[in-house]
């Protein structure tokens, strides 16, 4: 990841368009869902998957908490905050990234190219640290957190079929670009940004993967393509925010709001860290969810909701694949995930990973979180 913004206030005529969109999405919800996400939250065409059910000829129930729903969309009270992103602090226990010295298998590096290093951050490493939390005052305890008896509000009505054709999952993108190593790379070199347009080559296909996949394990899911930071990495989370909040606005029975990203790791010695894993079909990038908290003063007094669906999650990955997920990173910033219950940002893999690892530990994510939310459902 990689410098970002904090949310800013409120303007008169951003606070008067975000209500002409929640009268919208209020009046949607009387009279069905389009076929297309993006006609709600007025995005590009080419930017929503909203892959759900046929619900052509069925109505849209109104939910018993929407108005408190959009109550919370429209509620301008959230103060201004510095957001930082996590990028190279989310690093384990011990302190700096493994600085090895070892050269790429290939032998000789060319002029300008700097060695890429496999290894493993993975929780596999330090058992007893499941949290990393180097910058706030709070002190959760994540295996008890993974332990508490705790659900996530009206998804069981989803499941038995009330509301069939609403989406519990929402995935965006604020640093959309985030990119990975090519393929067949052993090095990467002076001139790499690791950021493309290209949504077939940027993080937006980890996405669309972990949407593909929630999807065949019956979770509703929409996806969104936007790239947030393509004209500005200083104004990207506010526009997620922006569309977060449309979202929610048009579809209310959103629980889980997974934000995905890659992370960006080189040691002290200029070396690229590739932390992987190992699995039936190869290599899968580790992963890392990041928690935000309310200590850099979002309106977010409900954090360790996020922090417990995180160290469930988790647990089911190092539970599956004992290498798989990092330590959770616990931030002052809240990443905007003060809107639902399980609201995460996601580090699939580093710059020094390929695109195909990562695919591989969406697949991991969406088959995981999938037993998850049919665990923490509540009517």
């Amino acid at each position: 990841m990689r410098k970002s913004d904090a949310p800013g206030c409120f303007s008169l005529f951003g606070l008067l368009s975000l209500v002409f969109s929640a009268v919208t999405a209020f009046a949607f919800l009387f009279s069905g869902v389009p076929e297309e996400a993006e006609a709600v939250i007025r995005a590009p065409a080419d930017t929503v998957d909203a892959v759900l059910p046929e619900t052509e000829d069925a109505p849209v129930l109104p939910l018993p908490e929407a108005e408190e729903t959009l109550r919370r969309v429209l509620s301008p009270s959230d103060p201004p905050e510095s957001i930082r992103p996590p990028e190279t602090e989310a690093l384990p226990e011990t302190g700096a990234l493994p600085e090895t010295g070892a050269l790429p298998e290939t032998g000789a590096l060319p002029e300008g190219a700097h060695p890429v290093v496999t290894a493993d951050l993975s929780c596999a490493q330090t058992p007893d640290v499941i949290l990393s939390n180097g910058e706030t005052d709070a002190s959760p305890d994540c295996s008890l957190l993974a332990e508490r008896n705790f659900t996530v509000p009206l998804t069981k009505a989803v499941f038995a079929g009330e509301r069939a054709e609403s989406p519990l999952v929402l995935i965006v993108h604020t640093h959309g670009t985030e990119s990975y190593l090519p393929e067949g790379r052993s090095f990467a070199l002076d001139g790499d940004t690791f950021n493309t347009e290209d949504t077939s080559e940027n993080v937006v296909a980890v996405g669309a993967v972990l949407g593909e996949t929630l999807r065949s394990r019956g979770i509703p899911t929409i996806h969104c393509r936007i790239l947030h930071n393509l004209e500005s990495y200083d104004t990207a989370y506010e526009k997620e925010r922006q569309t977060v909040l449309s979202c929610l606005a048009a579809y209310p029975t959103v629980r889980y709001v997974l934000d995905i990203h890659r992370d960006g790791l080189i040691n002290a010695v200029g070396e690229h860290i590739r932390p992987v894993f190992g699995t039936e079909d190869g290599d899968a990038a580790q992963i890392m969810f990041v928690v935000g908290t309310n200590e850099n003063g979002a309106n977010h007094p409900d954090w360790e909701d996020n922090l417990t669906v995180a160290a469930k999650w988790q647990r089911k990955l190092l539970t599956a694949y004992p290498a798989s997920a990092r330590p959770i990173n616990l931030r002052k910033s809240s990443f905007n995930q003060q809107y639902t219950p399980a609201s995460l940002l996601i580090e699939v893999g580093g710059n020094a990973n390929t695109l195909a690892e990562a695919k591989r530990s969406a697949v991991i994510l969406g088959d995981t979180l999938a037993e998850l939310i049919y665990e923490l459902a509540e009517g």
